[in-house]
């Protein structure tokens, strides 16, 4: 393998570059002697613009010959692919050996054109001779600080890298000359400047052991406050659950509240809804609607039943008794509601076939007993009958007109104020006999029956301004 078709490139701008003849056939001994003294063996030539840069030998002296010296035939192998000359390396006569036997003509004949090389023989030694310079190339890399191979103008770049590195440490070390000149150049300390100064470094030890105490008091006050800190982060948790907690409880306790204001409302509306209703029942009077008491003309009615008879209107007996049995219930009614007890008589009210039982004190056992039974209706007018009916009945009303009086009185007694309408004597209720059989018309009778009413009614108002 030729020489030319062995390329590297320049580690910094990456150029191509061509070995040189006496670096592709190195032997070991010679791999190890520029290995051992690369630093001052290696020379580079021109660059890829044809400038021409120093070098050194080994000595330290520049060679006396250039690039003009290296024969024409053999100036091709170090041309960039540009038409530039590349870099290259060139060893000394010492490291350089005979001629190899496969470019006998080398220094003469070499072709211009790098393919003529390509053609030469030994081509199966291109790889060892490949790696052998890789090697060269890392072992000179390893030992520098720059990355071979590089071009003639990455090495210029470098070279004023250095130089500037150089002066700016001349620089330095001139600055720190003249520091430990002047440091010298101080007078040194007396002895009393010393003693201050030792004097200084005691109390300021002394204040450094008083801050450190501070620093350590500081500290355990600091982890006392942390604990104080934590027990009050504790404190605030249990506040802040103690506050759910009532929070949670107050909206329960709000919400049951509310439901028992709306049951109070409720309570409340249904208890003005009753008390309206009582108020209206308590404007009603039961005894006026229980026994309604008026006037149908000339007659006296007691819940529309007349009492009482004209020669021109027959009332029929069975509503008479009727009407007799509405107002002896009104009278047993009455003396109950107010506490009053009848003497000598017992009320019966039977409606159509009431009854006023007559009594007698027995005077061995201090007792009421019945003696009668008075019957305060009639069977009708028949002619054979008429008078012992009608003696019957009599009977009975004058004992319902001493029952009438007891109560009257007793009212009469309670306040003097309160009159009753009629004045009731025997058998006459406000003048007017009650008897039917000694009446000599019917009319008589019927205004003593509606005297009679009208004094029940008096008594019925009584009893419902009691109630």
């Amino acid at each position: 393998m030729a020489t030319k078709a062995m390329t590297f490139r320049c580690q910094r701008c990456g150029l191509s570059l061509y070995p040189h003849e006496s670096l592709v056939d190195l032997k070991p001994a010679q791999l190890n002697l520029i290995s051992n003294a690369s630093a001052n063996s290696l020379d580079v030539y021109e660059g890829a613009h044809g400038k021409t840069e120093s070098w050194s030998l080994q000595d330290g002296s520049k060679p006396p010959w250039g690039l003009s010296q290296i024969p024409e035939s053999q100036r091709s192998l170090f041309m960039g692919k540009s038409g530039a000359m590349g870099s290259f390396v060139v060893l000394s006569d010492s490291m350089i050996g005979p001629p190899h036997p496969s470019t006998p003509e080398f220094s003469k004949n070499a072709p211009a054109d790098a393919d003529d090389i390509s053609s030469q023989p030994h081509a199966s030694d291109f790889s060892s001779r490949l790696n052998k310079l890789e090697n060269l190339f890392e072992i000179i890399s390893s030992q520098t600080e720059i990355d071979f191979p590089v071009c003639v103008d990455c090495e210029s770049a470098l070279v004023d890298g250095f130089k500037q590195k150089f002066v700016e440490s001349c620089q330095e070390r001139d600055s720190y000359i003249d520091f430990l000149n002047n440091l010298k150049a101080e007078s040194e300390p007396s002895e009393k400047e010393v003693t201050q100064l030792q004097l200084d470094i005691k109390n300021l030890e002394l204040e450094n052991e008083e801050c450190l105490s501070n620093l350590k008091l500081a500290e355990d006050e600091k982890r006392q406050i942390e604990k104080e800190l934590e027990d009050l982060q504790k404190e605030i948790d249990a506040l802040d659950q103690e506050e759910g907690d009532f929070y949670k409880a107050r909206n329960e306790f709000d919400l049951e509240m509310a439901e028992l204001h709306d049951e109070k409302d409720r309570v409340e509306s249904l208890y003005e809804k009753e008390s309206n209703q009582l108020e209206k029942l308590q404007k009603v009077n039961v005894y006026n609607d229980v026994f309604c008491i008026g006037f149908d003309g000339y007659f006296g009615t007691i819940n529309g039943l007349r009492l009482g008879r004209l020669k021109d209107i027959k009332v029929e007996w069975s509503e008479i008794n009727a009407a007799w049995g509405q107002v002896l219930l009104l009278l047993a009614t009455v003396t109950n509601k107010i506490g009053f007890k009848i003497k000598g008589y017992r009320l019966r009210p039977l409606g159509s076939t009431s009854r006023i039982e007559k009594l007698e004190l027995d005077e061995r056992t201090g007792e009421y007993v019945k003696v009668a039974s008075l019957e305060l209706f009639s069977s009708g007018d028949y002619p054979l009958e008429r008078i012992l009916n009608h003696k019957r009945l009599d009977a009975a009303m004058l004992a319902f007109l001493a029952v009438l009086k007891q109560i009257c009185d007793h009212i009469e007694s309670t306040d003097d104020s309160l009159h009753a309408p009629h004045v009731i004597a025997d058998d006459k209720i406000g003048g007017i006999s009650i008897k039917l059989s000694m009446s000599t018309s019917n009319e008589n009778w019927t205004t003593a029956c509606k005297f009679a009413l009208a004094s029940s009614k008096w008594v019925l108002a009584y009893a419902s301004a009691k109630s």
